[in-house]
């Protein structure tokens, strides 16, 4: 198996979204007001935030001073690699981790930074690296920790830079955002605002926009709180309900005990009576079939 063959076998899927008009992103923010002509979205399948750190990838570490990055971005666990391209590509949100040689896996990983940093001289040469939205990240880990790194470049986007609390679930919006689309409807995530570059304006109204939702979200946990309250109240009574009830049978188990003993010794006692009434009168049968003998005998 050739290199790319070897690197497709390990990795699995590049994304190369839409190819989009420059109309198509009228509503991205860009402080050079570049619009975006192209998005690449590359899905690295797989890759974790251990094998990123832990191997030299200087085209990524390029993209990463050229853009935003996040080297713990939360990823999807889920049972195929198409759930978790799904989830990556819409915001929505699938039900294993993958094991891998490590060697083998090394060597993919700095594979494919040798063909992305072959891509991305290539979009250079043909005059679309600017104009370009490129993010590279793993639709899920390969490591029990779940993160994976998102590098984020092209217009509208910070640069060199790094952001925090991301998820894979936020890839979707981001794009969405970033060339001016209503995000999924079935999306869960929100864009990336670490990610971008916005006006006062636009980081007040953002801000304004989450204080209402964080309202809304304290006042539903403090809701919450007290339903778990209540239910714990609810399960501490029904504990101490069940304990009286188990005493209860402990109390009753004692209590049939003792009356077992006393029926046992009550019946003991009947039948050492009984024994000596019988003992009584056989000693009488005896003792009458001896004066009746010596009475009525004819012959000695």
């Amino acid at each position: 198996m050739d290199r790319i063959k070897y690197f497709k076998a390990i990795f699995g899927v590049l994304f190369f979204m839409a190819i989009l008009g420059a109309g198509s992103a009228s509503g991205a923010v860009t402080a050079e007001n570049k619009p975006i002509s192209h998005v690449f979205l590359i899905s690295v399948g797989g890759l974790n935030r251990e094998g990123f750190v832990s191997n030299p990838v200087p085209n990524m570490k390029y993209l990463m001073m050229e853009g935003v990055t996040n080297d713990k971005t939360l990823a999807i666990r889920s049972d195929t690699m198409e759930a978790a391209e799904t989830s990556l590509l819409t915001g929505t949100t699938t039900d294993a981790l993958l094991r891998q040689d490590q060697d083998a896996y090394y060597h993919a990983i700095r594979n494919f930074d040798t063909q992305l940093g072959i891509f991305v001289k290539r979009l250079k040469d043909s005059g679309l690296y600017d104009k370009s939205l490129i993010i590279i990240t793993s639709a899920r880990s390969t490591s029990p920790s779940n993160l994976v790194p998102l590098i984020i470049y092209g217009p509208g986007c910070n640069v060199n830079s790094t952001m925090s609390g991301g998820m894979i679930i936020d890839v979707a919006s981001t794009i969405c955002r970033l060339i001016g689309l209503e995000a999924p409807a079935s999306s869960r995530g929100i864009p990336i605002y670490g990610s971008l570059q916005l006006s006062e304006e636009e980081r007040q109204n953002i801000a304004s926009t989450w204080i209402k939702d964080l309202q809304k979200d304290r006042q539903a946990n403090w809701n919450m709180n007290y339903s778990l309250e209540d239910e714990l109240s609810r399960t501490i009574r029904q504990m101490a309900s069940i304990k009286e009830e188990k005493q209860s049978v402990f109390d009753f188990a004692g209590e049939r005990e003792q009356l077992i003993i006393g029926l046992k010794s009550t019946l003991t006692v009947e039948r050492a009576i009984w024994c000596g009434i019988v003992l009584i009168m056989l000693a009488g049968y005896l003792l009458e079939f001896v004066l009746l003998k010596k009475k009525y005998l004819l012959f000695k």
